[in-house]
């Protein structure tokens, strides 16, 4: 039932991306509202999967940092760097340790 929750949010999130490139409002405004979602995404995202150590949560900012750096976007970019910076501390400081199962087979 968690996971139905998160992807309804990511399904929200999309459409509000669409609604804010679909507005008329001026592209630095445009800029800073994608930017504030970002970071508001990216420490919500990280801390959703906290309880497995966030393994595997640092690539999730790699499409919008590619994007941001591709338009030449500097406040998306700075933005997308402290959240995911300041996220990826707080994960350190509250599992400073965990243990990762990899299965293989022989």
């Amino acid at each position: 039932m968690r996971h139905i929750g998160f992807n309804a949010f990511l399904l929200l999130l999309a459409a509000s991306f669409w609604a804010i490139y679909r507005s008329k409002y001026d592209d630095k405004f445009k800029e800073l509202l994608i930017s504030v979602i970002f970071s508001c995404i990216i420490p919500l995202v990280t801390v959703f999967f906290l309880q497995y150590g966030a393994v595997t949560v640092w690539s999730i900012v790699f499409p919008p940092l590619l994007v941001s750096l591709l338009f030449n976007r500097r406040l998306l970019l700075s933005t997308l760097l402290v959240a995911t910076i300041s996220s990826h501390l707080f994960v350190w400081a509250a599992v400073p340790g965990i243990d990762v199962l990899v299965n293989f087979t022989t």
